[in-house]
Formats: C-alpha cells, sequence, structure tokens
C-alpha cells in the first residue's frame, strides 16, 4: 500500500499534506483485497479566477489503483480541506460501488 501525496503550482503546509494524506488512507480500508496491490495518490494544483472576486480554486484530484481498475475523483473549491473532503467523497463512492458489483457475482 502506498500513499502520494504532491502539488503543482502551490506549496502545501505539512498539516494540508497530512490532512490529505489521513483521509487518502481511510479509502483503503473499504476494500478487503490484498492492500499491498493498492495505492492512493492526491494532487493538488491551483488555477486562478480572473473573475471579479479573484479567488483563487483549488483542484484535488484522488487516484485509486485497486487490482483491476483505476479510480479517479476530482473535486474543486476555494479552500484546501475542503476539496479533499469533497473528493473524498466521490472516490469513497466508486470504491463502494465497485465492491458492490463483485458482491452480486
Amino acid at each position: 500500500m502506498s500513499f502520494v501525496v504532491h502539488s503543482s503550482s502551490l506549496e502545501l503546509t505539512a498539516e494540508e499534506k497530512l490532512y490529505a494524506q489521513e483521509k487518502a488512507e481511510k479509502l483503503l480500508h473499504f476494500s478487503k483485497q490484498a492492500k499491498t496491490e493498492e495505492s492512493v495518490e492526491v494532487k493538488f494544483e491551483i488555477e486562478k479566477y480572473n473573475g471579479k472576486d479573484k479567488l483563487h480554486q483549488f483542484i484535488c484530484t484522488i487516484t485509486v489503483h485497486i487490482p483491476g481498475k483505476v479510480l479517479h475523483a476530482e473535486s474543486y473549491g476555494t479552500g484546501v480541506y475542503s476539496v479533499i473532503d469533497d473528493s473524498v467523497k466521490k472516490a469513497e463512492i466508486q470504491i463502494k460501488k465497485e465492491k458492490e458489483k463483485h458482491i452480486h457475482l
């Protein structure tokens, strides 16, 4: 089992990286398959708005590699923690759906 947290065009604090890693680790608890084959990658980017508010938009992409599948979840928002939470929720849904497919076979 491996975890990779990286960012491009912005510098994450140690707390933000730790938060992302803790959330990503929880994703693998949904799977009962061999965890040595699984990995989670969390990628952060920043996009600048040219609108009136001139806010930055964070993009969080979570990629989960499980045996036989690669799942992607992406979220956009103005807060680092909120985009992490949204991406993790989306990834959880995908993992649960994948698990249900194999249970009903």
